[in-house]
């Protein structure tokens, strides 16, 4: 059934967008760009998983129309990416963690050749090498993108622009 009230959209401050939910459970469908390869699963407290057995490698969570003449925005998690898109009405491909947005960005520039691509990486500054911007900042050149990441610097606990709409600050691009 579609998702309504679940506990981690409350506290992420977001609106359910395509998910569904079983039990208490909320699905989120990745894609390969053509079809369904694996479901994240989000419990009431946060804690995610992915299918066992399904793909994840190169698959991205889809949000909003993916058209060239706007920028393509890519990120890591579920909750950013309906930020960034609430925020700036672009869509957004959620690579769900660091490693995967080369391969992600890789994709989408082969799929979209044409496309601005915007890699808005997560702030990882609170862990050595800080490796969303690291990470997202490679991806971003790979594909002849730009990478920007929210100023979150010595905020505790926050590192990607979900967090820094809870606080309240603007999330521009």
């Amino acid at each position: 059934m579609p998702t309504k009230d679940h506990a981690y959209l409350r506290r992420k401050g977001v609106a359910p967008g395509s998910n569904r939910q079983l039990g208490s459970l909320m699905l989120v469908p990745l894609v390969d760009g053509t079809r369904l390869v694996n479901v994240q699963t989000i419990a009431t407290d946060g804690t995610k998983r992915f299918l066992k057995g399904g793909r994840k490698q190169g698959c991205y969570h889809p949000i909003g129309a993916f058209d060239t003449d706007r920028p393509l925005l890519i990120c890591e998690g579920w909750a950013t990416g309906m930020t960034l898109h609430a925020e700036t009405g672009l869509a957004v491909a959620c690579a769900m963690d660091a490693g995967n947005l080369m391969p992600v960005a890789r994709y989408l520039r082969s799929r979209y050749p044409g496309a601005s691509i915007i890699v808005a990486c997560d702030n990882d500054h609170a862990t050595v090498g800080n490796p969303g911007v690291t990470k997202g900042r490679a991806a971003a050149e790979a594909v002849g993108g730009r990478a920007i990441w929210p100023a979150l610097d010595g905020i505790e606990g926050a590192s990607d622009y979900n967090d820094l709409a809870l606080l309240d600050r603007e999330v521009a691009v």
